[in-house]
């Protein structure tokens, strides 16, 4: 590694974009390798992406490329692990055949949270190949619902050990035009994102209220560590919180607006009147199919009957024909 990019790997990055991309080819590596396991693996990878500054001052990490690394794991001893270095070597060099300007940022893991033995995984990609790494956990279960990923740094921890602590970093998905293009047509056939039901609302309402209550128990843990001296106090911390409770809004003293309560009554009422004319228009349809059945039911009678008549007048004949015959 050369001393610009060792310079350029040491910056700390105040937040960071994931690319669409990068989360695919995560999503299609776990994919690949558990396609035929009997138990479901973890998988490792390089990430490759580039620092840029913000006109606010601030250093985001743009994440736009990523690739496979081969990797295998004891579950039950934490110790126990692979990771193939020379092959993450190799393939980095074909990367900057193809990306000149491309470099190693981090390494990402299917996650689902940090594992026991992440920090040694960790410690060797810092070694290795990025002094400043940063860890991506991308949740790769497609039956949970929430944020995609979650992006860490390593600091050294306040414990006797000095051992490494990971250490959220804002994440946020980053999409150029082509990708949000490429993105629109692999989702075209899953969901029709114009169309919009009341579902759809409340399952987005409550999945935006679950992960609010997962970051306020998590801000309350927090403060009761702090309170009960197991966690030093950071006025940092402090401030952030201070802050978010100053944002709270006080409802209790909010008087109800004469022109929001007119708005929400039409609101009300609109709703009110279609739920009643789809009722009416179901009714209807109802009492319309019904008269059909009667009418076909009817037809159907009427042409038995005149069957059995006629077959009663052919036998009544038969039988006048034979008797005349037989006189």
């Amino acid at each position: 590694m050369s001393s610009s990019e060792q310079s350029a790997a040491l910056i700390t990055a105040n937040a960071v974009d994931v690319h669409p991309t990068v989360l695919l080819s995560v999503v299609d590596h776990f994919t690949r390798i558990n396609s035929r396991a009997a138990t479901e693996r973890r998988v490792v990878g390089l990430l490759l992406g580039s620092y840029l500054k913000k006109k606010d001052g601030n250093i985001t990490l743009d994440i736009n490329n990523c690739f496979a690394v081969p990797f295998d794991e004891d579950v039950r001893n934490p110790e126990v692990w692979f990771l193939d270095t020379n092959y993450a070597e190799d393939m980095f060099k074909m990367q900057r055949k193809v990306f000149p300007k491309a470099h190693v940022v981090g390494w990402y893991s299917s996650g689902p949270t940090i594992c026991n033995n992440d920090a040694l995984l960790h410690a060797v990609v810092a070694d290795r190949f990025c002094p400043n790494p940063v860890y991506c956990v991308v949740n790769t279960d497609t039956t949970k619902s929430g944020i995609p990923v979650l992006a860490y740094t390593a600091a050294p921890g306040r414990n006797a050990n000095n051992t490494l602590e990971f250490r959220n970093v804002p994440t946020d998905l980053a999409t150029t035009e082509p990708e949000e293009i490429g993105v629109e047509q692999l989702l075209r056939d899953l969901t029709d994102s114009t169309v919009t039901t009341l579902t759809t609302q409340i399952s987005e309402k409550y999945q935006s209220l679950a992960h609010l209550e997962l970051l306020l128990k998590s801000i309350h843990e927090y403060l009761g560590d702090v309170a009960a001296g197991h966690l030093p106090m950071s006025q940092d911390i402090l401030g952030m919180v201070q802050e978010l409770t100053g944002f709270q809004p006080q409802v209790h003293r909010l008087q109800t607006s004469e022109s929001m309560v007119v708005t929400l009554n039409d609101e009300a009422l609109a709703t009110f009147v279609a739920s009643m004319s789809r009722t009416v228009m179901s009714l209807y349809n109802v009492i319309v199919n019904r008269r059909n059945v009667a009418k076909e039911t009817a037809k159907l009678v009427e042409l038995k009957d005149k069957a059995r008549a006629k077959k009663a007048e052919e036998e009544a004949k038969e039988a006048e024909k034979k008797e005349t015959l037989s006189k």
